[in-house]
């Protein structure tokens, strides 16, 4: 029995790496050899993402209650949608149009409604200003890391966000965490152009490809 479990760990290790190894080749277009950033990088900083999600798991955040709150969002809108545009339907366009200009209208605009890019939802208004409890803090530490031109955020020590951030925001706590720090200066970068961020639509987390440095600070 214990023979039989070891060699199913070892058959699941060896499938996990390889789809590990899969997907760091599916992404050329986010290797910054500049700095360093090869696909060792990419692949330690995909496993680096992973502890960190999965502390957060065992810290007791759920992943899926963010999901589920979006989903539901998403659903109420629809159903508000259909309700506001059956009350102002005159009756007498329906009786005249085709059917089929009508099932075609009706997909096009559900089409439009799921296909939103959550994302910037998530991360911020139309005109752009962040908020801190926008952004989750891994989100916050991609764009950190990538502001200050690091590989990792382990890269990015304490004493170079705690200057920034008093720089910024006048009165910052002596005591505050790096992580607490973080979350803080991740919105200002963004909304003073030290970063850019982009997605693509449907994207709801942020990864490094995603954020682009437009400023040295």
């Amino acid at each position: 029995m214990a023979w039989q479990q070891y060699s199913y760990i070892q058959k699941e290790q060896a499938r996990k790496t390889e789809q590990l190894d899969a997907l760091v080749d599916e992404l050329d277009d986010c290797i910054f050899e500049t700095v360093g950033f090869d696909k060792a990088a990419i692949r330690q900083h995909i496993i680096d993402i992973m502890n960190e999600r999965r502390q957060s798991v065992r810290n007791g955040y759920d992943y899926t209650l963010t999901s589920s709150l979006d989903e539901g969002s998403t659903s109420e809108d629809n159903n508000n949608t259909q309700s506001h545009n059956s009350e102002t339907q005159d009756p007498n366009d329906l009786e005249t149009q085709d059917p089929n200009d009508l099932e075609t209208q009706d997909n096009s605009e559900t089409d439009q409604l799921t296909t939103l890019p959550s994302f910037f939802d998530k991360i911020g208004n139309s005109k752009g200003h962040q908020k801190e409890n926008e952004l989750s803090l891994e989100d916050c530490k991609i764009i950190v890391t990538v502001a200050f031109g690091a590989i990792k955020y382990s890269d990015v020590p304490r004493s170079w966000i705690t200057p920034l951030l008093k720089k910024y925001m006048h009165s910052v706590p002596s005591t505050m965490s790096k992580d607490n720090a973080v979350r803080k200066l991740a919105p200002e970068l963004i909304d003073r152009k030290i970063v850019e961020v982009t997605s693509e639509p449907g994207d709801c987390n942020i990864s490094r490809c995603m954020v682009k440095r437009l400023q040295k600070l």
